[in-house]
């Protein structure tokens, strides 16, 4: 292989690596800061149905009412308000409950204050709820389809950028090389042109 396809080839990919490094590290940092951003809606909304239920005239069958409607238009957040002993207090509706939440899971929730996990891309947040010196139990699970929609056009916006580059890359590495190694290049011509003829030519001085 000829030096100058050579160079230019580690040059596109080292460079083209640096360049998915970046792309990789930049999508986790969006995608960590997205489920943050949706665990902390989560626990807005559920907190705002806890308190509605605990500090208004709003009733039980209203704010289910709310969420069945909702819930065929847009992925609505189902929450569920427990009592430590595991006592179902609220629930958005029970019928079609999507965590199933159990006495262990009631009992980690009031202990580690907070839990956090995925159910068949579910994301779901038990977090402990402390209202007039009571203590309660809620669990609160959405499907982030904004979110995910926002990571899927990332990632293709990311891979054509990175597709792109290498043309770019091997482009720019093909004119550096060449550029790099024209001095040697030409002096090997020169080199070539003495003969037995005609040894009185030099080589010139001017090369590096």
């Amino acid at each position: 292989m000829k030096i100058r396809n050579l160079l230019t080839i580690l040059f596109t990919v080292l460079t083209a690596a640096i360049l998915l490094v970046f792309s990789v590290l930049m999508y986790i940092s969006v995608s960590n800061e997205n489920t943050r951003e949706f665990y902390n809606t989560l626990k807005k909304e559920a907190t705002t149905k806890a308190t509605l239920l605990q500090e208004t005239t709003v009733d039980a069958q209203t704010l289910q009412t709310i969420y069945l409607n909702n819930r065929e238009i847009l992925n609505e957040v189902e929450v569920a308000i427990y009592s430590p002993d595991f006592v179902l207090l609220y629930h958005d509706a029970v019928e079609i409950d999507f965590v199933k939440e159990t006495p262990e899971m009631i009992d980690e929730i009031i202990l580690e204050g907070e839990i956090r996990f995925v159910q068949d891309g579910w994301n779901v947040l038990g977090f402990r709820f402390e209202h007039n010196d009571e203590v309660f139990a809620i669990t609160a699970a959405a499907y982030n389809e904004a979110g995910k929609n926002k990571l899927a056009r990332l990632r293709q916006t990311l891979a054509g950028l990175w597709a792109s580059s290498l043309i770019i890359l091997f482009l720019v590495g093909r004119y550096m090389s060449r550029k790099s190694l024209k001095p040697v290049s030409d002096m090997v011509d020169n080199v070539e042109q003495i003969t037995a003829t005609n040894l009185d030519l030099r080589i010139d001085e001017s090369f590096p």
